[in-house]
């Protein structure tokens, strides 16, 4: 008897813990909520680049040229959340902004690139001007 009140425990407390996918992408606050930065900390721990989004601004990036601005909703419901449950490999990367970029992208620390055919500097130039004038 003392097994059903244990089991229903666990259950409750794991799913608790559990990423809850209906929070990413949500909200127009540039600053990552805590499933969101937490989700991609995990995403992004088998890259060689440490970096920790937590409290950071992150611009999601898309298009031919990489000169799409998307919003965190386009990104999370487009790449993120067909990915869930699967083994499928993660088709975007991370590219963190130098002090200097920053400022100039308007407090940007970091940049996800979505599938881009092409990603020149000068595209990277062009991205980080219009960051800085959002």
């Amino acid at each position: 008897m003392k097994i059903i009140p244990l089991v229903s425990l666990i259950l409750l407390t794991s799913s608790l813990l559990a990423q809850q996918p209906d929070s990413l992408g949500v909200g127009d606050n540039l600053i990552l909520n805590r499933q969101e930065y937490s989700f991609l900390n995990s995403d992004f721990s088998d890259s060689k680049i440490e970096f920790d989004f937590k409290g950071k601004r992150i611009a999601f990036l898309g298009g031919i040229r990489g000169n799409y601005i998307l919003t965190k909703k386009e990104y999370f419901n487009t790449f993120v959340r067909p990915r869930l449950g699967t083994n499928k490999k993660k088709p975007y990367s991370l590219t963190i902004l130098t002090p200097a970029e920053k400022e100039e992208s308007g407090g940007y620390d970091a940049f996800i690139l979505t599938p881009a055919k092409l990603f020149t500097d000068q595209d990277r130039k062009k991205v980080l001007k219009k960051l800085g004038k959002r």
